[in-house]
């Protein structure tokens, strides 16, 4: 006879939604990656710009690449402003997720507690059939050889 585990099919869409949310986590994670590597881009725009500002003992420049220069810098200010939004939009997310997937992983983790110690009964059942099968042709055995 062979285990058979009558919550089986939880057990599996369980571990499904359990990886579907650490996927999830993942996900945000790896989002949160990118815009940080777009914050450190645009931070170091923005100090590269800002080193090739023309000084004041150069040459005098046009009025129109002052602008189009505090453009740049007030340009890339602000998308580093709203990519510093969006971590933090993400952070919340993560955060918020990692309590979905801590209470799917909790879920699973029951089920799965209750099919090991369903399995252990089992073996101990079969554990002790056999012995008993054992027990059983051992006294035919003898109970032959004496009448005999």
């Amino acid at each position: 006879m062979s285990f058979y585990f009558p919550l089986s099919s939880v057990l599996r869409v369980r571990e499904a939604a359990e990886q579907r949310e650490e996927r999830l986590l993942t996900e945000i994670n790896s989002e949160i990656d990118v815009v940080n590597q777009s914050i450190e881009e645009i931070t170091s725009k923005i100090s590269q710009t800002e080193s090739a500002r023309p000084s004041a003992s150069d040459v005098l420049q046009t009025a129109f690449h002052v602008q189009a220069w505090y453009g740049e810098i007030e340009t890339l200010s602000e998308s580093r402003k709203e990519l510093l939004r969006r971590i933090e939009q993400l952070k919340a997310l993560r955060s918020k997720q990692m309590l979905v997937y801590r209470n799917a992983r909790k879920n699973r983790q029951v089920l799965d507690s209750i099919r090991d110690a369903s399995f252990a009964e089992f073996e101990t059942q079969a554990d002790r059939r056999e012995q008993r099968t054992m027990d059983d042709q051992h006294s035919a055995q003898r109970f032959r050889k004496y009448t005999s």
